[in-house]
């Protein structure tokens, strides 16, 4: 993947037009909003043709791909995102991270994610950016279990 010259500010700006949304499934979910953080990096989003609006409609589609986990690796891969040790995981870097107990939706998204959301790593390198109930949320990146290079 490339990204754009000016990535970082692309990714300032897409990280403030959300600051305020609220969840909403097929837009500012667990997955579609970092997928846009990538695209704001790249111009290219890894959850293109993700199309749902509910929690059930995201539930047919984490099934469809066997797994959570199993669907971001592939999303990342179909956009030719290179797997990356977690630690080596760099300002916007695509990561999976394990969230245990720690983060849940108000309609338990967390049992269909596994525990698990993805991110994108934060400018300042040392958190994980991930979409919460409204905005953002992050967490610390030794939570990161999986990582591609964008």
């Amino acid at each position: 993947m490339i990204r754009f010259t000016d990535w970082e500010i692309r990714l300032e700006r897409a990280i403030a037009a959300r600051r305020q949304t609220r969840h909403q499934w097929g837009f500012h979910d667990c997955c579609l909003a970092p997928c846009g953080l990538i695209e704001a990096i790249t111009g290219i989003n890894p959850a293109d043709g993700a199309r749902y609006n509910s929690r059930d409609e995201a539930l047919e589609t984490v099934e469809f791909f066997g797994g959570f986990r199993e669907m971001i690796g592939r999303m990342a891969a179909a956009v030719g995102m290179d797997p990356i040790g977690p630690k080596s995981a760099q300002r916007g870097d695509f990561v999976l991270v394990k969230l245990g107990g720690i983060f849940r939706h108000r309609d338990d998204q967390e049992t269909f994610t596994e525990g698990l959301a993805p991110g994108v790593v934060a400018l300042d390198g040392r958190r994980v950016l991930l979409a919460g109930p409204i905005g953002w949320t992050e967490c610390s990146r030794n939570m990161i279990i999986e990582a591609w290079r964008v």
